[in-house]
């Protein structure tokens, strides 16, 4: 099929593969393509001058749309909208300071077109979708090249998507998980801290969104074993915690010095209130 619009997007051949496997295979074998998830990032940019030769839709692609709760996590396919996801009610359930953030991502135009893998793979640090979901204990599953990989998040700059169909993400349930969030200080940093108990003592993730060129995270240290430790460690931990982060140069909307003692006052202020 050939589309050629009348406003100031550049004619391409639109494709509507009916699975994520075949949207892979379109990808390794097609020329000049792009994907087409919900638009809210793609549309803008042809509309700006980018072309392509073909565009792959994944709308018709339904198995990226699965939504499936039981007692070990949530699975979330990544052509599940921002809204279906705030809106499921079993993530409200298992997970309420998950769905309450999710809730608050961008605004409701946004979260009824935007699919949970558009985001992602649109590699914009100041989206607020991937330090939730790493704040949150989630894997997020990539297929490429015709098989389905775990993107990893191991401490420090987190790289962007594996190219690829983002096919589903999972959240685990765990026992006595919590989850902060902080963007009012965007564009200088958002803050995303969640903390959840462990056999061995708690474990936990700050990821931080919009200060730098690429997301950045880190791990609670080990041997903090009960919430009450927080009162106490919370400042020791937040500076533990954001010992490597990045010194870019300063910018026109914070400078480093600010940017850093921000999103430790911030993790410091997450600590102390999920220490009961």
């Amino acid at each position: 099929m050939y589309f050629a619009s009348h406003s100031a997007i550049a004619p391409f051949h639109l494709h509507e593969p009916t699975s994520s496997a075949e949207a892979v295979g379109l990808l390794e074998c097609l020329p000049e393509v792009a994907l087409l998830a919900g638009g809210v990032d793609l549309i803008p940019a042809l509309r700006a001058g980018r072309r392509t030769d073909n565009l792959v839709s994944l709308a018709k692609a339904n198995d990226l749309k699965a939504l499936e709760a039981d007692t070990s996590g949530l699975r979330i396919g990544g052509g599940v909208t921002l809204d279906q996801l705030a809106r499921w009610a079993p993530l409200e359930a298992q997970a309420p300071d998950i769905a309450r953030a999710a809730r608050d991502i961008a605004n409701i135009r946004v979260r009824c077109a935007a699919t949970l893998g558009g985001n992602l793979a649109a590699a914009n640090p100041g989206y607020d979708l991937l330090p939730l979901l790493i704040a949150a204990g989630a894997e997020i599953r990539v297929n490429a090249g015709g098989r389905d990989s775990q993107w990893s998040f191991d401490g420090g700059p987190v790289g962007w998507a594996p190219a690829g169909v983002i096919s589903g993400i999972r959240v685990p349930v765990r026992n006595r998980q919590r989850l902060r969030a902080e963007r009012r200080y965007k564009p200088v940093a958002s803050v995303f801290t969640g903390l959840w108990q462990t056999a061995e003592g708690l474990e936990g993730v700050v990821a931080v969104g919009c200060a730098y060129d690429q997301l950045w995270m880190a791990r609670l240290p080990a041997g903090t074993a009960n919430p009450a430790q927080l009162v106490t460690d919370a400042g020791d931990l937040a500076q533990r915690m954001t010992i490597d982060l990045p010194t870019p140069p300063d910018s026109t909307v914070a400078g480093d010095a600010y940017r850093t003692r921000l999103i430790r006052a911030v993790l410091r202020q997450q600590l102390e209130s999920m220490a009961t």
